[in-house]
């Protein structure tokens, strides 16, 4: 799907999508000793230049590295994209239906506005938004999602550190996640447990931004991605 949707596949001679060609001489340039937000300028998050260096580094000059990782996301964001099936078809008859509904979805959302190029920030952002919808929906299902583990809830506190990294604008499924959560437990009386899973998310969601944030210091470049959008 896409090697036909994607125009950083082998069918197409070039992206010329001026967004893409943007986050690619970021990471490009990353990797050959210039410093985001200092050497260039783009207004995206780290973890997106990050993709896109390493996308360079597989294969220098041309856009395949892009279309390898592009791959590699779609696929394990169907992956969990399957399991959020399974929670609805849990028996083996059902089992082809699944199939067909994984390859609708899959069509639908590579010939969808956010993947028309190739290599934007939504089509890898989707990834960590399809991680915590699982976890989300697994707990809702039994109107329970102030009893998730705190396993799941780190899990879905780093997605939401990683999608702040590409770009902040999703992050509001993550903050009606929390609200959700916090409400129903204060609603139970459960002050404690409250307070504790708004801690551990908190800490989760800042792990990935504390790690660009120590990269960029040591690089003394204070302003970055935060600071520009704030």
């Amino acid at each position: 799907m896409l090697m036909l949707c994607s125009k950083c596949s082998f069918l197409y001679p070039f992206n010329g999508w001026d967004d893409f060609n943007s986050f690619y001489t970021v990471g490009s340039g990353w990797a050959n000793g210039l410093l985001p937000y200092r050497d260039l300028f783009e207004q995206k998050g780290p973890l997106l230049y990050l993709i896109f260096m390493i996308g360079y580094l597989i294969s220098p000059g041309k856009f395949s590295g892009i279309f390898i990782l592009e791959v590699f996301f779609l696929t394990i964001s169907l992956y969990f994209s399957s399991k959020i099936i399974d929670l609805f078809i849990d028996n083996e008859r059902n089992k082809r239906g699944k199939y067909l509904i994984l390859l609708l979805y899959g069509i639908m959302i590579t010939t969808s506005v956010s993947f028309v190029e190739g290599g934007s920030s939504e089509e890898f952002n989707l990834l960590f938004v399809t991680i915590s919808i699982f976890y989300i929906i697994k707990y809702l299902k039994n109107d329970k999602l102030e009893n998730i583990s705190y396993r799941d809830l780190i899990i879905c506190g780093l997605c939401c550190g990683c999608s702040l990294m590409i770009k902040y604008t999703p992050i509001g499924l993550w903050f009606m996640m929390m609200a959700i959560i916090c409400i129903k437990l204060l609603k139970l009386r459960r002050f404690k447990d409250a307070i504790i899973k708004g801690i551990v998310f908190v800490i989760s969601m800042i792990i990935p931004l504390f790690g660009f944030m120590i990269y960029f210091y040591f690089n003394k470049q204070y302003r970055t991605y935060i600071s520009i959008n704030a």
